[in-house]
């Protein structure tokens, strides 16, 4: 099922005008959800990134076999329209979310989004608020979800630090309730409830060619809820440009509006990218990087990058090293024309407020200093 939604929405990505990135991963390991024993499990997930003009589509779904105990599964998917007024970066849409946890009946939320995030130097500041409803069962409920966040970044490491406040309110059965043959059709058994669920959380990651090491912990703590500490680490080793070997451990809460069981996790895995968009060059083939000589003295480059990018500039001898901005084209690439001599060239790009790095999809080389620089190789 979630194999056939997925392919559903990969065959809606390439009919339209947009870039896309898709993830795959498989792997498996040992987990042990909350009042149920250890097991074994595996699992298999993937991710659709796409962008057409304004619009993103995000998508996504796992499906995890806990060996003796039975399947959880979740989805979830969203449409934003992306506008920058100002220096700000905003996304408005409809999000959505479906899981089944073991035993227990498929549950789902339907919510408005709203999400703004501005960069100053290396600080990116973020806001969002989600308000909807859910559905666990026949069991209804109505929740509202606002959120703060700041990123900081120094050289390869980033650290960041959030909370999330997320406020459900639906019914519960009255402490008092006695039961009686024939009870009054005026009285109702059940009375209004509030749960107010706070999470705190710090994370560090640090990114290399070779490797990507991710942490993360977080305090949760409010009203109608047992306070607890939950963590995860994500470590990749990028065997290639688009294959990683995953190591995935952690110990997260529960999900107050799905349902589903928060316990302990071990696994290793298997993860593939793979980068697509809507224009190819002269031989068919999608390509990260492209060159195109408009005049002896002008080059347009045209870039890949991730569909999360906000924000790129770009720095070579071509702009005595000066970064220069790139904008977004409407098949979702990033562009620029400079002017340039015949020869060859050293460029790097940057992503928001990530590190510079060999752009995507060029020769690669030393830059005399440990760090890595493209290389623009220009003929008359």
């Amino acid at each position: 099922m979630k194999a056939a939604a997925l392919g559903m929405f990969a065959s809606i990505a390439v009919a339209a005008p947009l870039a896309a990135q898709v993830r795959l991963e498989t792997g498996g390991g040992q987990s042990q959800l909350d009042q149920l024993p250890a097991s074994s499990v595996t699992g298999v997930g993937g991710s659709l990134n796409a962008l057409t003009g304004h619009t993103l589509m995000l998508f996504a779904g796992n499906a995890d076999d806990h060996i003796g105990l039975g399947v959880a599964g979740r989805m979830s998917g969203g449409v934003h329209y992306q506008f920058a007024p100002g220096a700000w970066t905003v996304l408005v849409g409809p999000v959505s979310e479906a899981a089944r946890d073991i035993g227990s009946p498929w549950a789902g939320t339907l919510a408005a989004e709203v999400q703004a995030e501005r960069s100053f130097g290396p600080i990116t500041a973020r806001g969002g608020w989600q308000e909807g409803i859910a559905r666990v069962g026949a069991h209804h409920s109505s929740w509202r979800r606002p959120s703060l966040g700041a990123d900081f970044r120094a050289g390869r490491v980033l650290f960041s630090a959030s909370w999330e406040g997320t406020a459900v309110q639906d019914s519960a059965l009255r402490a008092n309730v006695v039961f009686v043959s024939s009870p009054a059709t005026t009285d109702t058994f059940y009375q209004s409830r509030v749960r107010d669920i706070h999470d705190v959380a710090v994370r560090v990651a640090w990114e290399t060619s070779m490797l990507s090491l991710n942490a993360r912990v977080g305090r949760r703590f409010g009203v109608g809820v047992a306070p607890q500490t939950w963590y995860e680490g994500h470590a990749a080793l990028h065997l290639t440009q688009l294959m990683s070997l995953t190591i995935r451990t952690g110990r997260l809460a529960s999900d107050a509006l799905l349902g589903l069981r928060g316990g302990q996790f071990t696994t290793l895995g298997l993860q593939v990218d793979f980068l697509q968009r809507n224009s190819a060059d002269h031989h068919g083939t999608m390509t990260l990087a492209e060159v195109v000589r408009e005049t002896p003295g002008t080059v347009h480059l045209f870039f890949m990058l991730p569909m999360s990018t906000r924000r790129a500039t770009i720095a070579s001898d071509l702009t005595e090293w000066h970064a220069v901005e790139l904008s977004r084209s409407d098949d979702g690439r990033w562009e620029v024309v400079l002017d340039a001599r015949a020869g060859v060239h050293r460029l790097n790009i940057k992503a928001d407020n990530g590190s510079w790095q060999a752009p995507p999809g060029l020769p690669v080389a030393d830059d005399g200093f440990g760090t890595k620089v493209g290389l623009l190789i220009l003929e008359k």
